[in-house]
Protein backbone atom coordinates (compact mmCIF):
# COMPACT_ATOMS: atom_id res chain seq x y z
CA UNK A 1 0.00 0.00 0.00
CA UNK A 2 1.09 3.33 -1.06
CA UNK A 3 1.85 4.98 2.75
CA UNK A 4 2.17 8.77 1.48
CA UNK A 5 2.68 10.95 -1.81
CA UNK A 6 0.79 10.14 -5.48
CA UNK A 7 -2.09 7.45 -4.66
CA UNK A 8 -1.39 7.39 -0.87
CA UNK A 9 -3.47 4.65 0.69
CA UNK A 10 -3.80 2.53 -2.59
CA UNK A 11 -2.70 -0.66 -3.03
CA UNK A 12 1.54 0.30 -5.28
CA UNK A 13 0.92 -0.24 -8.71
CA UNK A 14 4.24 0.17 -10.34
CA UNK A 15 4.72 2.28 -13.10
CA UNK A 16 6.65 1.25 -16.67
CA UNK A 17 9.62 2.48 -15.25
CA UNK A 18 9.66 0.79 -11.85
CA UNK A 19 8.65 -2.97 -13.16
CA UNK A 20 11.97 -2.00 -15.34
CA UNK A 21 14.23 -0.89 -12.05
CA UNK A 22 12.23 -4.14 -10.95
CA UNK A 23 13.34 -6.37 -13.63
CA UNK A 24 16.87 -5.74 -13.29
CA UNK A 25 17.00 -6.32 -9.48
CA UNK A 26 15.92 -9.84 -10.64
CA UNK A 27 18.12 -10.61 -13.29
CA UNK A 28 21.33 -8.61 -12.36
CA UNK A 29 22.96 -8.78 -8.90
CA UNK A 30 24.10 -4.83 -9.29
CA UNK A 31 21.54 -2.58 -10.08
CA UNK A 32 21.91 1.87 -9.88
CA UNK A 33 19.61 3.88 -10.58
CA UNK A 34 19.87 7.85 -10.84
CA UNK A 35 16.44 9.71 -11.50
CA UNK A 36 15.08 13.04 -10.07
CA UNK A 37 13.83 13.96 -6.82
CA UNK A 38 10.15 13.29 -6.43
CA UNK A 39 10.35 9.91 -8.59
CA UNK A 40 9.51 7.48 -5.56
CA UNK A 41 13.08 5.73 -5.53
CA UNK A 42 12.68 4.82 -2.10
CA UNK A 43 8.96 3.62 -2.50
CA UNK A 44 10.24 1.33 -5.29
CA UNK A 45 13.46 0.53 -3.18
CA UNK A 46 11.31 0.42 -0.06
CA UNK A 47 8.66 -2.41 -1.73
CA UNK A 48 11.04 -4.00 -3.22
CA UNK A 49 12.90 -4.77 0.30
CA UNK A 50 9.44 -5.95 1.64
CA UNK A 51 9.25 -8.20 -0.99
CA UNK A 52 12.72 -9.76 -0.90
CA UNK A 53 12.29 -10.27 2.78
CA UNK A 54 9.11 -11.86 2.06
CA UNK A 55 9.89 -13.99 -0.86
CA UNK A 56 13.74 -14.40 -0.61
CA UNK A 57 15.46 -15.90 -4.39
CA UNK A 58 15.31 -19.76 -4.32
CA UNK A 59 17.87 -21.21 -1.83
CA UNK A 60 17.65 -18.35 0.15
CA UNK A 61 16.28 -18.87 3.90
CA UNK A 62 16.02 -16.37 6.45
CA UNK A 63 16.86 -13.48 4.28
CA UNK A 64 19.04 -10.38 5.66
CA UNK A 65 18.26 -7.12 3.92
CA UNK A 66 20.31 -3.69 4.71
CA UNK A 67 18.95 -0.26 4.23
CA UNK A 68 22.54 1.64 3.55
CA UNK A 69 22.80 5.19 4.11
CA UNK A 70 25.43 8.08 4.73
CA UNK A 71 24.41 7.78 8.41
CA UNK A 72 22.14 5.50 10.18
CA UNK A 73 19.69 8.33 10.93
CA UNK A 74 19.25 8.57 6.95
CA UNK A 75 18.93 4.99 6.28
CA UNK A 76 16.30 4.75 9.01
CA UNK A 77 14.40 7.77 7.47
CA UNK A 78 14.72 6.35 4.11
CA UNK A 79 14.35 3.20 2.85
CA UNK A 80 13.90 1.34 6.18
CA UNK A 81 11.33 4.02 7.21
CA UNK A 82 9.36 3.65 4.03
CA UNK A 83 8.95 -0.40 4.23
CA UNK A 84 7.60 0.36 7.92
CA UNK A 85 4.93 2.88 6.68
CA UNK A 86 3.93 0.51 3.86
CA UNK A 87 3.70 -2.55 6.61
CA UNK A 88 1.73 -0.44 8.79
CA UNK A 89 -1.14 -0.60 6.60
CA UNK A 90 -0.45 -3.72 5.06
CA UNK A 91 -3.61 -6.21 5.79
CA UNK A 92 -3.42 -7.81 8.69
CA UNK A 93 -2.61 -11.10 7.37
CA UNK A 94 0.69 -9.52 6.86
CA UNK A 95 1.22 -8.11 10.16
CA UNK A 96 0.92 -11.61 11.38
CA UNK A 97 4.19 -12.60 9.58
CA UNK A 98 6.32 -9.41 9.68
CA UNK A 99 6.87 -7.24 12.79
CA UNK A 100 8.76 -4.09 13.84
CA UNK A 101 11.67 -4.29 16.79
CA UNK A 102 11.87 -0.59 18.09
CA UNK A 103 15.40 -0.78 19.78
CA UNK A 104 17.17 1.87 18.90
CA UNK A 105 20.92 0.43 18.87
CA UNK A 106 19.51 -2.20 16.18
CA UNK A 107 15.83 -1.32 15.04
CA UNK A 108 14.94 -4.10 12.56
CA UNK A 109 11.58 -5.30 10.41
CA UNK A 110 11.58 -9.07 11.08
CA UNK A 111 9.70 -11.64 9.43
CA UNK A 112 8.28 -15.33 9.84
CA UNK A 113 10.75 -16.85 8.13
CA UNK A 114 13.31 -15.98 10.27
CA UNK A 115 14.81 -12.81 7.83
CA UNK A 116 15.90 -9.27 8.97
CA UNK A 117 15.70 -5.41 7.42
CA UNK A 118 17.89 -3.55 9.26
CA UNK A 119 20.02 -0.16 8.60
CA UNK A 120 23.61 0.30 8.17
CA UNK A 121 25.72 3.37 8.20
CA UNK A 122 27.78 3.81 5.06
CA UNK A 123 31.17 2.63 6.87
CA UNK A 124 33.10 0.19 4.31
CA UNK A 125 34.41 -1.25 7.64
CA UNK A 126 31.75 -2.02 9.03
CA UNK A 127 29.95 -3.51 6.12
CA UNK A 128 32.76 -5.87 5.10
CA UNK A 129 31.77 -8.91 5.98
CA UNK A 130 28.09 -9.15 5.91
CA UNK A 131 26.23 -11.45 4.39
CA UNK A 132 22.87 -9.98 2.73
CA UNK A 133 20.63 -10.82 0.34
CA UNK A 134 20.25 -7.76 -0.54
CA UNK A 135 21.47 -4.25 0.14
CA UNK A 136 20.48 -1.02 -0.51
CA UNK A 137 22.22 2.12 -0.52
CA UNK A 138 20.44 5.23 -0.48
CA UNK A 139 21.80 8.63 -2.21
CA UNK A 140 24.53 6.56 -3.73
CA UNK A 141 25.47 9.85 -5.63
CA UNK A 142 26.63 11.43 -2.31
CA UNK A 143 28.31 8.80 -0.50
CA UNK A 144 31.75 10.10 -0.65
CA UNK A 145 33.64 7.13 0.24
CA UNK A 146 33.57 4.64 -2.69
CA UNK A 147 35.20 1.73 -0.63
CA UNK A 148 31.49 1.58 0.77
CA UNK A 149 30.31 0.58 -2.59
CA UNK A 150 32.85 -2.05 -3.19
CA UNK A 151 32.20 -3.33 0.40
CA UNK A 152 28.54 -4.25 -0.66
CA UNK A 153 29.58 -5.63 -4.04
CA UNK A 154 32.41 -7.69 -2.73
CA UNK A 155 29.84 -9.02 -0.53
CA UNK A 156 27.77 -10.69 -3.39
CA UNK A 157 27.91 -14.44 -4.14
CA UNK A 158 27.48 -15.62 -0.33
CA UNK A 159 23.83 -15.87 -0.72
CA UNK A 160 22.33 -17.46 -3.86
CA UNK A 161 20.46 -14.50 -5.56
CA UNK A 162 22.20 -11.83 -3.61
CA UNK A 163 21.75 -7.94 -4.92
CA UNK A 164 23.13 -4.99 -4.60
CA UNK A 165 20.86 -1.63 -5.63
CA UNK A 166 22.31 1.57 -5.32
CA UNK A 167 19.72 4.95 -6.15
CA UNK A 168 19.75 8.22 -6.10
CA UNK A 169 19.38 11.56 -7.79
CA UNK A 170 22.92 13.51 -8.32
CA UNK A 171 26.65 12.40 -8.68
CA UNK A 172 29.71 13.91 -7.85
CA UNK A 173 33.11 13.90 -9.88
CA UNK A 174 34.91 10.65 -8.83
CA UNK A 175 31.94 9.08 -7.33
CA UNK A 176 30.36 5.37 -7.77
CA UNK A 177 27.27 7.01 -9.76
CA UNK A 178 29.57 9.24 -11.97
CA UNK A 179 32.19 6.14 -13.13
CA UNK A 180 29.22 3.80 -13.53
CA UNK A 181 27.73 7.13 -15.77
CA UNK A 182 31.28 7.24 -17.63
CA UNK A 183 31.47 3.52 -18.22
CA UNK A 184 27.65 3.14 -19.38
CA UNK A 185 28.46 5.92 -21.81
CA UNK A 186 31.74 4.33 -23.18
CA UNK A 187 30.17 1.09 -23.51
CA UNK A 188 32.30 -0.59 -21.00
CA UNK A 189 29.70 -1.32 -18.52
CA UNK A 190 30.13 -4.69 -16.97
CA UNK A 191 27.32 -6.92 -18.20
CA UNK A 192 26.62 -8.07 -14.58
CA UNK A 193 25.36 -4.38 -13.85
CA UNK A 194 22.39 -2.49 -15.12
CA UNK A 195 22.54 0.65 -14.87
CA UNK A 196 19.39 3.44 -15.36
CA UNK A 197 20.24 6.34 -16.08
CA UNK A 198 17.26 8.87 -16.03
CA UNK A 199 19.82 12.24 -15.79
CA UNK A 200 19.47 14.85 -18.97
CA UNK A 201 23.44 16.02 -20.58
CA UNK A 202 24.03 19.60 -19.36
CA UNK A 203 23.44 20.53 -22.92
CA UNK A 204 19.83 19.84 -22.25
CA UNK A 205 17.00 22.45 -23.21
CA UNK A 206 15.78 23.22 -19.87
CA UNK A 207 12.59 25.08 -21.52
CA UNK A 208 11.91 21.17 -23.46
CA UNK A 209 8.94 19.68 -21.97
CA UNK A 210 9.90 16.14 -23.57
CA UNK A 211 13.18 16.27 -21.58
CA UNK A 212 11.24 17.07 -18.50
CA UNK A 213 9.29 13.95 -19.32
CA UNK A 214 12.16 11.74 -19.86
CA UNK A 215 13.81 13.09 -16.39
CA UNK A 216 10.76 12.28 -14.42
CA UNK A 217 9.70 9.00 -16.22
CA UNK A 218 7.65 8.08 -12.90
CA UNK A 219 6.17 11.34 -11.95
CA UNK A 220 5.05 11.43 -15.32
CA UNK A 221 3.51 7.74 -15.31
CA UNK A 222 1.86 8.11 -11.90
CA UNK A 223 -0.14 11.48 -13.11
CA UNK A 224 0.13 11.51 -16.72
CA UNK A 225 -2.26 15.09 -16.89
CA UNK A 226 -0.82 16.84 -13.52
CA UNK A 227 2.97 15.94 -13.27
CA UNK A 228 3.92 19.21 -15.19
CA UNK A 229 2.34 21.54 -12.39
CA UNK A 230 4.56 19.78 -9.67
CA UNK A 231 7.38 20.73 -10.81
Amino acid sequence: VMPHGHAAGQRMKLTRTQLGWSRSAIRSSIVAVTVGRGNAKSTWAGAFALWTLLDPPPGDIAPEISAVAASREQARSGVFQTALDMLALAPEWLQDHVHYYSDSANPRIACSNGGNLRIRAAQAGKLQGQINSLSILDEIGVVPDPKVWQALVTGLGKRPGSTVIGIGTPWQPDGVLFDLKMQADSGKLPPDIAFHDHSLPASADIEDRKLWRRANPVRAELDPSGWLHTL
